[in-house]
């Protein structure tokens, strides 16, 4: 049987399977440990599952007299554990359920011979153990909590960008995490008369586990077509949609941390670009036909109008879209799409083309076009001067010169040279001749 096509989700009494079995239908343990490599099995599965402890038979009359003996709060603790352990004992059935999924993910992830990398990552992210938590300054003064994967966890969660992740497609308008640079974002705006820009709050906590699961398996739907033995209804799966629900949930226990995306994940960056496609289309769907534009870079959100005030209802209407509420400024775009719910911050609406300087991502739109601050001049000029420095004094083969001529190509990646000063430029050619 294909692990492709085998994934099972129970919940409540209901059983989905992707194969259609009829009642004379007898598959050996549905295939769960069909082409199992034993060292996943030996990892995956628990020694002491299913539970070999009999249950002891009481008499009605025996139960009865025990209960009645029993106070509340005994009685809450008794009901309390008997809930915990049945929970217990569907997690762990439904974690060897998800074997046949986690040996063709494993494959995706090439991955094969290696499962136990997989198994062991998923551990580590279920139990709370697969990060660690460190505090860095940021400018305000404030905090901000970094979450370090382990490495092994790491490791899978860069399998995941590059064989998963990196196949979902992306708007044409969205820039940073998935590909594309800053000129690339700011430049639709340029012929703009006014613009608006915000910034998505707690961009990468705001998406919770649920969001991710949901994303996954996005277009699955299961047509229930009767009953299976135990009285077990089972369904034929209509459309499978990106993942079954079994890879889906590994690929979110994965790519999460305490239910939401974290900051520190290599996976999380791309994830929060895919969970937010809903809000990209829906702006860019009012933008089209409000006669704006609409492009976001990371979680820096911009919309443009051909207008010297910016549209009051416009601006309502993108911020709802934004929180995930509907609006009724525009009706024809009354819309609650699927996805997380997002805080906004650093609001700033400004005029452009009027001789005013507008700040976007640290660079400046002078007069329809693209400027370099003046600290950036100044940092980069100074960074000349110290490379020639170095030259004068027959330091180029050091670390220290290597050092400082990587940084000075960084800045050039960053530079303006249509709009930087003629002399800037052409200091550093003769240094760039002098040096290749």
């Amino acid at each position: 049987m294909d692990a492709r096509q085998l994934s099972f989700w129970e919940d409540d009494g209901i059983m989905f399977l992707d194969e259609d079995f009829s009642s004379d239908d007898e598959p050996e343990e549905f295939g769960f440990f069909t082409d199992v490599p034993q060292s996943v099995l030996d990892a995956y599965v628990p020694e002491d599952y299913p539970p070999t402890e009999e249950l002891e038979e009481f008499s009605e009359e025996k139960a009865f007299g025990i209960i009645k003996s029993m106070t509340v709060e005994e009685m809450d603790v008794l009901l309390g554990e008997i809930h915990e352990k049945k929970q217990q004992e569907k997690r762990e059935l439904s974690y060897q359920k998800e074997i046949p999924s986690l040996i063709h993910l494993a494959k995706e992830l090439k991955l094969t011979r290696k499962e136990e990398m997989l198994v062991e990552a998923l551990r580590l992210a279920r139990n709370g153990n697969g990060y660690r938590t460190i505090t860095v300054p940021k400018k305000n003064g404030e905090g901000r909590e970094i979450n370090i994967p382990a490495d092994i966890l790491k490791r899978v969660q860069r399998r995941i960008n590059k064989h998963l992740l990196s196949y979902f497609q992306h708007s044409q308008n969205i820039f940073g995490f998935s590909g594309g640079s800053i000129v690339e974002a700011i430049t639709p705006h340029l012929k703009a008369k006014s613009i608006l820009c915000v910034d998505v709050m707690d961009a990468f906590p705001s998406v919770k586990f649920d969001d991710v699961f949901d994303y996954l398996i996005e277009g699955r739907t299961v047509v229930i077509s009767g009953y299976y033995r135990d009285r077990h209804r089972y369904g034929k799966v209509h459309d499978y949609g990106y993942f079954s629900w079994y890879v889906a949930r590994i690929i979110a226990d994965l790519t999460t941390f305490k239910g939401r995306l974290p900051q520190g994940a290599p996976t999380s960056p791309r994830m929060f670009d895919l969970m937010c496609r809903n809000m990209d289309k829906a702006l860019t769907k009012l933008a089209a036909s409000t006669g704006g534009t609409y492009t976001r870079y990371a979680d820096n959100i911009f919309f443009s109008m051909d207008e010297e005030e910016f549209p009051r209802p416009i601006r309502q209407a993108i911020l709802k879209i934004i929180e995930n509420r509907e609006f009724s400024s525009y009706p024809k775009h009354k819309h609650r799409h699927p996805g997380p719910y997002f805080d906004w911050h650093k609001l700033k609406v400004r005029r452009v083309n009027d001789g005013n300087t507008v700040r976007l991502l640290g660079l400046n739109i002078i007069e329809g076009k693209i400027h370099n601050t003046r600290d950036f001049k100044r940092r980069l000029r100074l960074s000349i001067h110290h490379l020639n420095w170095l030259s004068r004094r027959g330091l180029e083969g050091t670390e220290q010169f290597k050092t400082a001529w990587l940084k000075l190509q960084g800045q050039m990646a960053f530079a303006r040279t249509d709009t930087l000063p003629p002399k800037l430029v052409e200091a550093y050619s003769e240094l760039q001749k002098r040096l290749t």
